[in-house]
């Protein structure tokens, strides 16, 4: 037992080492501000009213605060690639506990750590990186929770480990929602009696519902003090970047002239002056194809959106996120028919962009090209679909090597589960570009870099 544990410490010695000195090499512990990163500096804690009106939750501001008042701002990266080193080992021993191969461990550990979402997001000072690790936390504390009876401290750490992803970035929000169903659908690996699906529903309900009352607690707080019941006053403005790419201008005023509310057809009027100022020209109409959408979506709300609810709500942020939401909510009224093939698109589009960018991350792409040339070569040795090998033994090890390895199934179910639960949260409002849907398939390079390795060892054994 003892040496088991070490090989773990040893695990997790290894990914820190080998990822800070990596992001050395790569110039990675370096800070990269990005536009986001001024709203986490400048939150401001001095008043409650200002805090709960801001466009972000607390948590990562009140991590960058720490940081920059002891050590300094020029840590984070560091200290993110850490984070991502101990939720990739956190995620790793917890496989083990559900009786996966070492091979398994070891590969899913490294192929969170120099993940997607690492590789682009470790350097920058913006919630991308470090609320996709404590997804990963809260997944392993989630298998944990299943394996161990589904004991009440274990509950306890699912619900802290999801609102601090929340608290973090509130586009985590859906994880109540996985959390809810993998405990319905998903078994103790070992037990003399599995809980029956009253228990598995009731229990799930008890995590969610206790997640779910944290959060209105949270925006009724908000109702309190600024008159908001919402989680927080940022959102709509990601969805006007794609509803205002749905229609043309006529449609648009039509629809703001239908509306009883003066200030929106003020807002479409000021939001096509902004556009039309702006030095990229947008197209628009409906039928735009989806990367289309997604190519101009920034620049629409940045450039028209954004500044036109600003002239008129230029200090009430909350007044900005209603009058935006109540477009939305006109626009998808009139028009369900586009927003739905929007949404039919973009989960198509997040497809296969997420297949895109796991392919062309360099060191996932290394290992495809090493492992393929390997498994090729042994295929083409033994040439397993002539008739003469139909009673090798050699036929069975290949048939072996399809992956259908407990862990490779357990991380097959837990990633696909997690990356549609999340995604389809996004392309609600957004569209599912690499920075939101890498950070919802972070799992999936586990599973087919799982599923590969195991089939490699497995083509290696020697039969006797």
């Amino acid at each position: 037992m003892l040496n088991e544990n070490n090989r773990t410490w040893s695990l997790l010695a290894i990914l820190i080492v080998t990822s800070l000195t990596f992001a050395a090499a790569t110039g990675r512990l370096t800070p990269h501000h990005v536009d986001d990163t001024p709203s986490y500096l400048e939150y401001p804690f001095d008043s409650l009213s200002s805090a709960l009106s801001s466009v972000r939750t607390p948590g990562y501001p009140a991590i960058l605060q720490v940081l920059q008042r002891t050590i300094g701002l020029s840590v984070v990266p560091a200290f993110q690639w850490i984070v991502a080193c101990v939720a990739a080992w956190w995620f790793a021993v917890e496989l083990g506990q559900w009786k996966a191969s070492r091979i398994a461990m070891w590969v899913s550990a490294f192929a969170i750590v120099f993940g997607c979402t690492s590789l682009d997001h470790q350097s920058t000072l913006a919630t991308d990186a470090l609320a996709a690790s404590v997804g990963v936390v809260t997944v392993a504390m989630t298998l944990r929770w299943i394996r161990r009876d589904r004991r009440h401290i274990d509950a306890a750490m699912v619900i802290l480990a999801a609102m601090l992803a929340i608290l973090l970035r509130p586009a985590y929000l859906p994880i109540i929602i996985w959390i809810g169903c993998l405990g319905i659908v998903l078994l103790p690996p070992t037990g003399d009696v599995f809980p029956s699906l009253k228990s598995r529903v009731l229990s799930s309900l008890r995590v969610t519902g206790f997640c779910v009352v944290l959060i209105f607690s949270w925006m009724t707080m908000r109702w309190a003090v600024v008159d908001d019941f919402g989680l927080l006053p940022f959102g709509h403005q990601n969805l006007a970047g794609l509803t205002l790419q749905m229609v043309s201008d006529d449609e648009l005023k039509d629809i703001a002239s239908e509306d009883p509310n003066p200030m929106t057809m003020q807002l479409v009027n000021e939001a096509i002056k902004q556009r039309d100022s702006a030095l990229v020209k947008f197209q628009r109409g409906p039928g735009l194809p989806t990367m289309t959408m997604e190519s101009q979506w920034n620049d629409v709300i940045y450039q028209a959106v954004v500044p036109a609810s600003f002239e008129l709500h230029p200090s009430d942020p909350v007044a900005r996120h209603r009058i935006i939401g109540d477009l939305n909510r006109l626009v998808i009224q009139k028009y369900p028919g586009r927003y739905v093939r929007w949404l039919v698109l973009a989960l198509r589009r997040a497809v296969w962009g997420t297949a895109a960018n796991i392919l062309m991350n360099p060191l996932f792409l290394f290992f495809w090209v090493i492992a393929g040339c390997y498994w090729l070569a042994r295929i083409m040795i033994r040439q397993p679909w002539r008739s003469d090998n139909q009673d090798n033994p050699h036929r069975q090890v290949a048939e072996r090597a399809v992956g259908h390895s407990p862990a490779v199934t357990l991380i097959a179910v837990v990633a696909l589960s997690y990356a549609v639960v999340m995604v389809s949260f996004v392309v609600l409002t957004s569209p599912p570009i690499g920075r939101f849907a890498d950070a919802s398939s972070i799992l999936i390079p586990c599973w087919l870099m799982t599923w590969a390795s195991e089939s490699l060892m497995i083509q290696s054994e020697k039969v006797a």
